[in-house]
């Protein structure tokens, strides 16, 4: 219980780049916040960077490659999935593409661009 309410206390001046760098560290080599399964945590992180998330561009999401696997794959899991798509909320593109480019560090050349 005091796990939970210390990433809750970590939104008390909002979506900070320390706090966005101090969670992609977490879930670099994690599922889940606290442990192998969902908890309160993860789903009291992910309410408060959703609307965030939503804001940011594609580059600037995987600025935190593992902060955005883990919020793309919070957003997919069951009942929670169906939530966000059932109310204004809705999910959070993001290009499946994109992700295993920023982690192998390449880039997609555009086809207009040769």
């Amino acid at each position: 219980q005091s796990q939970v309410k210390s990433y809750y206390g970590k939104f008390s001046s909002g979506v900070t780049e320390s706090v966005l760098q101090e969670l992609n560290i977490r879930l670099e080599t994690a599922s889940f916040l606290l442990n192998y399964n969902i908890t309160l945590a993860d789903i009291i992180v992910f309410a408060y960077l959703h609307e965030y998330f939503a804001k940011l561009d594609l580059q600037e999401r995987f600025k935190y490659v593992h902060l955005a696997r883990w919020f793309n794959h919070i957003q997919h899991l069951p009942g929670l999935r169906d939530f966000l798509l059932e109310s204004k909320t809705g999910l959070v593109n993001f290009k499946r593409d994109l992700v295993a480019e920023v982690g192998t560090g390449k880039q997609k050349k555009d086809k207009k661009s040769k």
